[in-house]
């Protein structure tokens, strides 16, 4: 079965902790929804995958207890045309009982919240602020991000985060079904993401990193290592007044 997972996230400087509780709120409550208008032949279990409040991200699992094994995939797809919906400023096409929880998300745009992102694992949308999500969105493009490996569960999830060391900027990676271990022994260390990069459309920060292809680990020198470090020539230990001395008696 598909690894399904479900994930609300906030940007801005100083994200307020009500804020987040608010988004972690409606995010139950729209899963709540969505699971009995559009899954309504399964029994589903949504369980915490992660809850990363210095980054204000709330990442939930899917389960299928009974009936429907297609369940948690039918709101997983629900809850990108809903993201979808509040993206681009449309109508969001279902009942009352899912577009409140889902507006609540699109009302945390204040308080120093800057764009909320909605992503599923095949899927993203940013809410912003200032004007709606433009009709063309940025293209995936296959790329690198350097950045330390946080968040990583013990379950085989699909999922990880990364925090690029250039802004220390949450990123979303993805892996593909089956390399699950890829990352399992890199947990805070520093490495090298390939994959489909999509970044923000207003900011150009990368948010999500899909169809991994590639997690290397940088070696971390330890301090003094520069003293290893060697020039064009070999060094014979001399100081480098001396140095400087032969080279000019040499003229």
């Amino acid at each position: 079965m598909a690894d399904v997972t479900i994930t609300v996230a906030l940007d801005g400087p100083e994200i307020p902790l009500p804020s987040f509780a608010t988004a972690v709120s409606a995010l139950n409550q729209l899963l709540k929804a969505l699971s009995a208008e559009v899954a309504k032949e399964s029994k589903l279990a949504w369980d915490v995958e992660s809850l990363e409040v210095g980054s204000t991200i709330a990442t939930v699992r899917g389960r299928v207890l009974e009936g429907d094994p297609e369940g948690t995939i039918l709101v997983s797809e629900a809850y990108e045309a809903v993201a979808e919906a509040l993206a681009r400023r449309a109508v969001i096409p279902y009942s009352l009982r899912i577009r409140r929880p889902a507006r609540q998300l699109a009302g945390l745009l204040k308080n120093h919240v800057t764009a909320v992102r909605l992503e599923t694992p095949q899927r993203d949308f940013t809410i912003h602020a200032g004007p709606s999500e433009p009709q063309t969105r940025l293209v995936p493009a296959f790329g690198a991000v350097e950045g330390r490996i946080q968040t990583l569960s013990n379950r085989g999830s699909l999922r990880f985060t990364l925090y690029d060391t250039l802004e220390d900027h949450a990123v979303s990676c993805y892996l593909s079904p089956g390399n699950e271990d890829m990352i399992q022994q890199l947990w805070g260390q520093l490495a090298i993401v390939e994959g489909d990069i999509r970044r923000d459309s207003l900011t150009g920060r990368p948010n999500t990193i899909r169809r991994i292809t590639a997690v290397t680990p940088i070696e971390v020198l330890g301090a003094g290592a520069w003293r290893g470090a060697r020039g064009a020539l070999p060094w014979d230990g001399i100081p480098a007044e001396q140095a400087v001395r032969q080279v000019r008696d040499g003229w």
